[in-house]
C-alpha cells in the first residue's frame, strides 16, 4: 500500500507542477504606459526632425513666390491707376463745352432756335 500511496503523490506533483513561462512578466501598467508616451515623443521629435527643413523650405518658397506675384500685380495696378487718370483729362478736355462748341462751329452746325418736333403729332409712336 505504501507504492500505491506514492504513485498518487507522484501523479498530483506531475499534475500541478510549476509551468516555466516563455515570456518574461507584464511590466505593471503605469510603467507600460510611460514607456509608451516615451516611445510616441521620440517617434514625434524623430518625424519633425526629418520632416521639419522639408516644410520650412516648402512654405518659404511658396511665399516667396507669392511675393513676387504680387509685386507684379502691385506694379500693373499703379500703371492701369496712371493710364485712367491720363484717360480722364482726356475726357475732360473733349468734353468740356467749349471743346464742344469749337467743334460744332468748325463743322457747320448752328444752334437751334425752334423746335420742330414738339409742335408735331406722333403717329409712328402711336400706333
Amino acid at each position: 500500500m505504501a507504492a500505491a500511496v506514492a504513485r498518487v503523490e507522484t501523479s498530483v506533483r506531475a499534475k500541478h507542477a510549476p509551468v516555466e513561462r516563455s515570456k518574461p512578466a507584464r511590466l505593471r501598467p503605469r510603467r507600460r504606459l510611460k514607456t509608451r508616451a516615451w516611445h510616441v515623443a521620440l517617434v514625434i521629435v524623430f518625424l519633425s526632425a526629418l520632416c521639419g527643413p522639408f516644410v520650412y523650405t516648402t512654405g518659404y518658397a511658396t511665399l516667396a513666390t507669392t511675393g513676387y506675384a504680387r509685386n507684379d500685380y502691385e506694379i500693373l495696378c499703379w500703371k492701369q491707376k496712371v493710364e485712367n487718370q491720363r484717360l480722364k483729362v482726356l475726357i475732360d478736355r473733349q468734353s468740356s463745352y467749349g471743346r464742344i462748341k469749337a467743334e460744332a462751329k468748325r463743322l457747320g452746325m448752328v444752334r437751334a432756335d425752334r423746335y420742330d418736333y414738339v409742335g408735331q403729332n406722333q403717329t409712328i409712336a402711336s400706333r
